[in-house]
């Protein structure tokens, strides 16, 4: 005759069916709840770990925190090119004023500045 003895430790289940207490081995329950595998109470009804493991919750909020950053960076390159466009517009109309080009209707002008003043005068330069 053959003797062996084997140490365990269990971890307390209780049938969600027909409320059997028992027990599975941790390192199977481990399994089970990172697999989210189905398993029996001793009576055949089949049970499973529906809820999130903590890494699975904090692999999804980083995901979702990725996500966000991501479409923040596309916004911040967005303003930026909106910012790099303006200040090009910005320097064109500079140019021109003085040349003595009237951004408003283009003619030239010595004193461009009088002649918005008159002509134009919701154009924004006084």
């Amino acid at each position: 005759m053959y003797t062996q003895t084997i140490n365990l430790t269990l971890v307390k289940q209780t049938c969600i069916t027909c409320g059997m207490v028992f027990g599975i081995e941790e390192d199977f329950d481990s399994r089970l709840r990172k697999t989210h595998g189905s398993f029996c109470c001793p009576s055949g009804h089949f049970q499973h770990y529906a809820t999130k493991t903590e890494e699975e919750k904090l692999r999804s909020r980083l995901s979702r925190i990725e996500a966000r950053a991501s479409r923040l960076q596309d916004e911040v390159d967005t303003a930026e090119r909106r910012r790099r466009g303006q200040k090009a517009a910005n320097t064109r109309l500079r140019r021109k004023i003085a040349s003595g080009e009237c951004p408003s209707c283009g003619k030239h002008f010595s004193d461009v500045k009088k002649h918005i003043a008159e002509k134009h005068p919701n154009f924004g330069m006084s």
